[in-house]
């Protein structure tokens, strides 16, 4: 479990882009997490670097992008959930 009692997740994809919402993204994150970020974010994003380096978590990020790329990278986000998941149970 994650802080706040939340689980914690190996990936996620976000694509509103706000400075709170990937905080707490990668507060989610399990350690080697990967985070995706679609769209516009903003000027700049707020992100501890020793949490960031120490746990290795990976930041995707795109300036770009229409639906078509969000639907395949939330299809692949879904893949890897599902291959995750499977793992888990074997």
């Amino acid at each position: 479990m994650g802080s706040m009692g939340r689980s914690r997740r190996h990936s996620l994809t976000s694509r509103g882009g706000a400075e709170e919402t990937i905080q707490m993204g990668f507060g989610l994150l399990t350690t080697a997490g990967t985070y995706v970020s679609v769209g516009l974010v903003g000027a700049r994003i707020n992100i501890l670097l020793f949490p960031f380096v120490a746990r290795e978590f990976t930041y995707h990020g795109s300036f770009w992008g229409n639906y078509k790329d969000l639907s395949e990278i939330v299809a692949l986000a879904q893949q890897e959930d599902q291959a995750h998941s499977e793992k888990s149970k074997a």
